[in-house]
């Protein structure tokens, strides 16, 4: 199995720049309209553009544990808000609300609405040409960012992989041994 470290798999950073905060995380005008429509309490605000600008820059919505304290800070800048601010713990009904205006505003599927369909085919013809794990998952993420589908776990996209490397060596070794006469099995048998 491949690791994450090994993939193209989005992850932050352990140490953000001033300047990787400003490229990556400056909200735009647009951004701060849909947070504005959506959040009415500078707090919802924060936690809704922290999960917006981590969605636009990963490709999934991280837990608040995973974004970096740096973050959190740059983003209450913007907000204009006491630094420390903290997360508020959020109801599952709140986060999946987000989730849904997030993927309507950011024009994305989730990846449980065809997303492995997405890219099974792309994965299966890497697999014929491509042996390491972390090569066949950059096929897959690329393939699902184009396609305009939320990344899945990384868990997800490595069983992805195998399966389908399981389902194409099965294929080669059924093609190959297929075609092998009773002699030339008599004879590798003897080996």
């Amino acid at each position: 199995m491949a690791s994450i470290e090994r993939t193209a798999s989005p992850r932050f950073k352990p140490v953000l720049t001033a300047h990787e905060l400003e490229e990556l995380y400056c909200p735009t005008e647009e951004d701060l309209d849909f947070v504005g429509k959506r959040a009415d309490d500078p707090t919802q605000q924060l936690i809704l553009l922290a999960r917006l600008k981590c969605h636009q820059h990963l490709g999934y919505l991280p837990t608040f544990d995973e974004i970096p304290d740096s973050i959190r800070i740059y983003l209450c800048q913007q907000l204009r808000l006491p630094a420390d601010t903290k997360w508020l713990p959020e109801t599952q009904m709140s986060r999946h609300r987000h989730r849904l205006s997030m993927r309507a505003y950011l024009q994305v599927s989730s990846y449980s609405h065809g997303g492995e369909r997405a890219v099974a085919h792309e994965s299966e013809q890497a697999a014929y040409t491509m042996s390491d794990p972390a090569d066949r998952i950059h096929v897959a993420i690329e393939r699902l960012v184009a396609q305009r589908f939320e990344l899945p776990a990384f868990s997800t996209l490595a069983r992805l992989v195998a399966r389908v490397r399981h389902h194409v060596h099965q294929h080669l070794y059924d093609k190959i041994t297929g075609a092998l006469t009773p002699d030339d099995i008599g004879r590798l048998e003897g080996l």
